[in-house]
Formats: structure tokens, C-alpha cells, sequence
């Protein structure tokens, strides 16, 4: 008797806590959507790397490799110099990169990267999904048990 009310606690545990799973991975995914800013997602290609000199901490210059990128956002095409650079050159002629753009005006962009905030509603989903299912399942043999 001892172990069936322990197994009937630890479902009823389970199907609560996949239940708060499943409330807080909702409720910030909602909060995140509200707070993103780029909206628009598509892909652009490095057209051409413009070599410039950047003025260093010490006063003195560097040479920096900087990414022309090509896209279309909006029905418009789109070509823009990406304001990071890199010495050597970080990014290849041709190569794809993930942009997100502002629906009202697609210059304004930045890379996708996904970030492990970003993950975050999506694993609390996944995790409660699974422990409801767990919860559940453990419930009915419980009541299997007690039939």
C-alpha cells in the first residue's frame, strides 16, 4: 500500500510540475516575441569583403575585412556593409549567412544567432510535455493497480 501512495504522489508531482512546464515555457515565449525587434528572417549572401583600416585602442590603425551582404526583405533587395569586421576576414565571398530585419525597414538587421535564452520556453515545453506524459502514464498504473 505504502508504494502504490507514493506512486500515486510522485504522478500527481509529475503532472503538476509538467503542467508549470508547460505554463512558464508558454508564457516566455510570449514575453520573447513581445521584446524582438527583427522580425523579418531571410538569407543574405557576402557579395564582397571591403578591407578597412579601424583605429586601434592604442591609437594606432588595423586593417579589418568587412562583409558587403546581399538580400531581399520586404519584395526589396537589399545590399549593405555589416559593421563588425575581422582581420583575417571572418566570412568567404558567396558565403549564406541568417539575418533577422525590421519589417519597416529591412537595412536595419543583425545576424541570427541562437542564443540559450532563446531555448529556454522550448526545453520547459518539452520538459513538461514529457512529464505529463510520465505523470500520466504512472497514474494509470497506479489506478490499474488499485482496480
Amino acid at each position: 500500500i505504502l508504494m502504490g501512495k507514493s506512486l500515486f504522489y510522485f504522478s500527481f508531482f509529475l503532472i503538476l510540475a509538467g503542467g508549470g512546464g508547460l505554463i512558464w515555457g508558454t508564457v516566455l515565449r510570449i514575453l520573447r516575441q513581445r521584446e524582438k525587434v527583427y522580425e523579418g528572417e531571410t538569407k543574405a549572401k557576402v557579395v564582397d569583403l571591403i578591407l578597412r583600416g579601424d583605429e586601434t585602442h592604442s591609437g594606432g590603425f588595423s586593417n579589418k575585412y568587412y562583409p558587403v551582404f546581399q538580400y531581399y526583405a520586404n519584395g526589396k533587395h537589399c545590399e549593405t556593409v555589416y559593421d563588425e569586421g575581422a582581420y583575417p576576414a571572418a566570412w568567404k565571398i558567396g558565403q549564406t549567412v541568417y539575418i533577422e530585419y525590421d519589417r519597416e525597414d529591412p537595412s536595419v538587421y543583425r545576424i541570427r544567432r541562437i542564443e540559450p535564452r532563446d531555448m529556454l520556453p522550448a526545453a520547459l515545453y518539452v520538459a513538461g510535455v514529457g512529464c505529463v506524459l510520465i505523470g500520466t502514464v504512472m497514474f494509470i498504473i497506479f489506478a490499474l493497480r488499485q482496480a
